[in-house]
Protein backbone atom coordinates (compact mmCIF):
# COMPACT_ATOMS: atom_id res chain seq x y z
CA UNK A 1 0.00 0.00 0.00
CA UNK A 2 2.86 2.39 0.86
CA UNK A 3 4.37 1.78 -2.59
CA UNK A 4 1.07 2.72 -4.26
CA UNK A 5 0.84 5.87 -2.13
CA UNK A 6 4.43 6.84 -3.00
CA UNK A 7 3.78 6.25 -6.71
CA UNK A 8 0.63 8.36 -6.67
CA UNK A 9 2.36 11.17 -4.75
CA UNK A 10 5.19 11.15 -7.29
CA UNK A 11 2.61 11.44 -10.09
CA UNK A 12 0.99 14.41 -8.33
CA UNK A 13 4.36 16.15 -7.98
CA UNK A 14 5.03 15.66 -11.72
CA UNK A 15 1.56 17.02 -12.58
CA UNK A 16 2.09 20.07 -10.36
CA UNK A 17 5.50 20.72 -11.91
CA UNK A 18 4.05 20.40 -15.40
CA UNK A 19 1.16 22.74 -14.53
CA UNK A 20 3.61 25.37 -13.28
CA UNK A 21 5.64 25.02 -16.47
CA UNK A 22 2.52 25.31 -18.62
CA UNK A 23 1.37 28.41 -16.74
CA UNK A 24 4.82 29.95 -17.13
CA UNK A 25 4.93 29.15 -20.86
CA UNK A 26 1.43 30.49 -21.45
CA UNK A 27 -0.42 28.06 -23.68
CA UNK A 28 0.03 24.64 -25.22
CA UNK A 29 1.12 26.22 -28.51
CA UNK A 30 4.48 27.22 -26.99
CA UNK A 31 5.97 23.76 -26.72
CA UNK A 32 3.20 21.71 -25.17
CA UNK A 33 4.46 18.21 -24.50
CA UNK A 34 2.66 15.44 -26.31
CA UNK A 35 3.24 11.84 -25.25
CA UNK A 36 2.31 8.46 -26.60
CA UNK A 37 1.31 6.07 -23.83
CA UNK A 38 -0.70 2.93 -23.17
CA UNK A 39 -3.86 2.88 -21.06
CA UNK A 40 -4.98 -0.22 -19.16
CA UNK A 41 -8.55 -1.51 -19.22
CA UNK A 42 -10.66 0.59 -16.86
CA UNK A 43 -14.07 0.19 -15.26
CA UNK A 44 -16.18 3.19 -16.29
CA UNK A 45 -19.42 4.48 -14.70
CA UNK A 46 -21.02 6.89 -17.14
CA UNK A 47 -24.07 8.61 -18.54
CA UNK A 48 -24.68 9.04 -22.28
CA UNK A 49 -25.52 12.38 -23.88
CA UNK A 50 -25.39 14.15 -27.22
CA UNK A 51 -24.47 17.76 -27.73
CA UNK A 52 -21.85 20.34 -28.51
CA UNK A 53 -18.56 20.97 -26.75
CA UNK A 54 -20.03 23.90 -24.82
CA UNK A 55 -22.46 21.42 -23.16
CA UNK A 56 -19.62 19.60 -21.36
CA UNK A 57 -19.61 21.76 -18.17
CA UNK A 58 -23.34 21.20 -17.63
CA UNK A 59 -23.00 17.47 -18.34
CA UNK A 60 -20.20 17.18 -15.77
CA UNK A 61 -22.27 19.07 -13.17
CA UNK A 62 -25.39 16.98 -13.85
CA UNK A 63 -23.44 13.75 -13.47
CA UNK A 64 -21.93 14.87 -10.17
CA UNK A 65 -25.35 15.69 -8.75
CA UNK A 66 -26.42 12.05 -9.07
CA UNK A 67 -23.31 10.49 -7.51
CA UNK A 68 -23.99 9.05 -4.06
CA UNK A 69 -21.57 9.11 -1.14
CA UNK A 70 -21.19 5.34 -1.51
CA UNK A 71 -20.24 5.69 -5.19
CA UNK A 72 -17.76 8.51 -4.48
CA UNK A 73 -15.72 6.12 -2.33
CA UNK A 74 -14.85 3.94 -5.33
CA UNK A 75 -14.20 6.72 -7.85
CA UNK A 76 -10.68 6.72 -9.21
CA UNK A 77 -9.27 9.94 -10.59
CA UNK A 78 -10.80 12.95 -12.33
CA UNK A 79 -14.02 13.34 -14.30
CA UNK A 80 -13.87 11.69 -17.72
CA UNK A 81 -15.58 12.55 -21.00
CA UNK A 82 -15.46 10.14 -23.94
CA UNK A 83 -16.44 11.73 -27.24
CA UNK A 84 -17.14 10.66 -30.79
CA UNK A 85 -18.18 12.95 -33.59
CA UNK A 86 -21.74 12.46 -34.81
CA UNK A 87 -21.47 11.44 -38.45
CA UNK A 88 -22.56 14.18 -40.81
CA UNK A 89 -22.68 16.83 -38.07
CA UNK A 90 -19.53 18.88 -37.77
CA UNK A 91 -20.04 20.33 -34.29
CA UNK A 92 -22.09 17.62 -32.56
CA UNK A 93 -20.75 14.79 -30.41
CA UNK A 94 -21.87 11.63 -28.64
CA UNK A 95 -20.59 11.92 -25.07
CA UNK A 96 -20.11 9.45 -22.26
CA UNK A 97 -19.57 11.44 -19.06
CA UNK A 98 -18.41 9.73 -15.89
CA UNK A 99 -15.62 8.39 -13.69
CA UNK A 100 -13.24 5.45 -13.64
CA UNK A 101 -13.92 3.12 -10.69
CA UNK A 102 -11.65 1.09 -8.45
CA UNK A 103 -14.09 -1.84 -8.25
CA UNK A 104 -17.39 -3.05 -9.68
CA UNK A 105 -20.65 -1.68 -8.30
CA UNK A 106 -23.34 -4.08 -7.13
CA UNK A 107 -25.98 -1.74 -8.46
CA UNK A 108 -26.14 1.73 -9.93
CA UNK A 109 -29.09 4.08 -10.43
CA UNK A 110 -30.62 5.18 -13.71
CA UNK A 111 -29.44 6.84 -15.95
CA UNK A 112 -25.94 5.48 -15.24
CA UNK A 113 -24.33 2.65 -17.17
CA UNK A 114 -21.25 0.58 -16.35
CA UNK A 115 -18.71 -0.92 -18.72
CA UNK A 116 -15.08 -1.79 -18.97
CA UNK A 117 -13.13 0.33 -21.41
CA UNK A 118 -10.70 -1.89 -23.30
CA UNK A 119 -6.96 -1.33 -22.97
CA UNK A 120 -5.50 1.08 -25.50
CA UNK A 121 -1.93 0.20 -26.47
CA UNK A 122 -1.25 3.64 -27.97
CA UNK A 123 -2.82 6.95 -26.98
CA UNK A 124 -1.55 10.34 -28.10
CA UNK A 125 -1.97 12.53 -25.03
CA UNK A 126 -1.60 16.18 -24.19
CA UNK A 127 -2.17 17.78 -20.78
CA UNK A 128 -2.68 21.47 -20.14
CA UNK A 129 -4.21 24.09 -17.85
CA UNK A 130 -7.38 25.70 -19.16
CA UNK A 131 -10.02 28.18 -18.10
CA UNK A 132 -12.57 26.49 -20.37
CA UNK A 133 -14.07 23.00 -20.22
CA UNK A 134 -13.34 22.04 -23.81
CA UNK A 135 -10.53 23.36 -25.93
CA UNK A 136 -11.11 22.71 -29.60
CA UNK A 137 -7.76 24.30 -30.48
CA UNK A 138 -5.98 21.78 -28.24
CA UNK A 139 -7.76 18.88 -29.98
CA UNK A 140 -6.78 20.28 -33.39
CA UNK A 141 -3.19 20.74 -32.21
CA UNK A 142 -3.05 17.12 -31.04
CA UNK A 143 -4.64 15.82 -34.26
CA UNK A 144 -2.05 17.74 -36.34
CA UNK A 145 0.74 16.27 -34.21
CA UNK A 146 -0.64 12.76 -34.81
CA UNK A 147 -0.66 13.33 -38.58
CA UNK A 148 2.78 14.98 -38.63
CA UNK A 149 4.37 12.14 -36.63
CA UNK A 150 3.14 9.39 -38.94
CA UNK A 151 0.35 8.06 -36.76
CA UNK A 152 -3.31 7.61 -37.59
CA UNK A 153 -6.33 8.18 -35.36
CA UNK A 154 -7.90 4.83 -34.54
CA UNK A 155 -11.34 4.61 -36.12
CA UNK A 156 -14.43 3.76 -34.06
CA UNK A 157 -12.68 4.50 -30.75
CA UNK A 158 -13.72 7.55 -28.73
CA UNK A 159 -11.32 10.27 -27.70
CA UNK A 160 -11.02 10.85 -23.96
CA UNK A 161 -10.71 13.96 -21.87
CA UNK A 162 -9.87 13.90 -18.17
CA UNK A 163 -10.88 16.96 -16.13
CA UNK A 164 -9.22 17.81 -12.83
CA UNK A 165 -10.77 20.97 -11.31
CA UNK A 166 -8.16 23.36 -9.89
CA UNK A 167 -10.63 25.62 -8.08
CA UNK A 168 -13.85 24.93 -6.16
CA UNK A 169 -15.75 27.03 -8.71
CA UNK A 170 -14.34 24.80 -11.51
CA UNK A 171 -13.35 27.86 -13.53
CA UNK A 172 -9.80 26.53 -13.99
CA UNK A 173 -8.98 22.94 -14.84
CA UNK A 174 -6.11 20.65 -15.68
CA UNK A 175 -7.20 18.73 -18.78
CA UNK A 176 -5.63 15.72 -20.46
CA UNK A 177 -6.78 14.87 -23.96
CA UNK A 178 -6.23 11.25 -25.05
CA UNK A 179 -6.74 10.08 -28.63
CA UNK A 180 -6.31 6.38 -29.57
CA UNK A 181 -3.80 6.00 -32.41
CA UNK A 182 -2.15 3.36 -34.59
CA UNK A 183 1.03 3.37 -36.66
CA UNK A 184 0.57 4.07 -40.35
Amino acid sequence: IQHIIDTEQAKLVRIEERMQLIEKEGQFETGQEIRVKAEAAQLFLYQKACGKEEDIPDLLRQFDQFITTENRQIIQGPQVVLWKEVEGKEDEFEFEVGYFLTCELRSFPEPFQLRTLPPEPMMATMAFHSNTNFDCAACVHLAKWIEKNNYQIKENEPGRELYLPLTPERDAQFIEIQIPIINR
